[in-house]
C-alpha cells in the first residue's frame, strides 16, 4: 500500500517522505526501498534523509508549500545544522525562496561559502593553538643580569636593612 501510494502523483514531499522512512524502517536498506518504488537510490536517498532531518527552515518551506525541490530543502536544512551564521544570511535566503526571488544554485552558493568560512575559521584556531602551544613550550629568558649589578642589589640590601643576627630567620617575598 506504502509503495502504491508514493506512486500517486497528488502526495506531497512530505507525505511521501513518511512513506519512504515507513518502508526504510522495514526493509533498513535503500536498494529494496528503490526497486519497490522503481525509484533511483538518490531519491529514496533525499526522500528519507527530508523525512529524518530536517531544520525548521527547511521543513516551513516545504509545509508552506513555498517549494516543492527537496534538493533545495535539503541544501537550506545543511546550512541550517552547520553554522549559526545561518541566521545573518540564510533567513535573506529563506525569504528570496518563498518570494520566488532564489533557488538552488543560490542555496548551494551560500553552502559553499559557508564552508569555505568554517574551513578557515578551523585553520585559524589551528594554528593558533599550535602558535600557543609553541610558545609555551619555550621557557621564557631570564632578564638581562650582570655580576656587577648581583653584587649592588646584594649590597645595597644588607646595607639598607637592619638585620638582627640573632633573631631566627624569616623568608621575605
Amino acid at each position: 500500500q506504502l509503495v502504491e501510494n508514493i506512486q500517486r502523483e497528488e502526495l506531497s514531499v512530505l507525505e511521501t517522505a513518511a512513506a519512504v522512512s515507513q518502508l526504510y524502517e522495514k526493509h533498513q536498506a535503500l536498494k529494496p526501498i528503490a526497486q519497490l518504488t522503481g525509484k533511483s537510490l538518490p531519491w529514496v536517498s533525499k526522500h528519507l534523509a527530508a523525512a529524518r532531518k530536517l531544520g525548521y527552515h527547511a521543513s516551513h518551506l516545504l509545509a508552506s508549500g513555498a517549494t516543492e525541490d527537496l534538493e533545495l530543502v535539503l541544501v537550506i536544512s545543511q546550512l541550517e545544522a552547520m553554522t549559526s551564521k545561518f541566521w545573518q544570511r540564510g533567513n535573506k535566503l529563506v525569504d528570496e525562496i518563498k518570494k520566488g526571488k532564489a533557488g538552488r544554485t543560490e542555496a548551494r552558493a551560500l553552502l559553499t561559502t559557508f564552508k569555505v568560512e568554517i574551513a578557515a575559521e578551523k585553520a585559524k584556531a589551528k594554528a593558533d593553538k599550535k602558535a600557543s602551544s609553541t610558545k609555551s613550550k619555550k621557557p621564557s629568558a631570564p632578564p638581562a643580569w650582570s655580576a656587577y649589578e648581583g653584587m649592588r642589589d646584594l649590597d645595597n640590601a644588607l646595607n639598607n636593612t637592619s638585620i638582627d643576627l640573632h633573631a631566627p630567620l624569616t623568608c621575605w617575598n
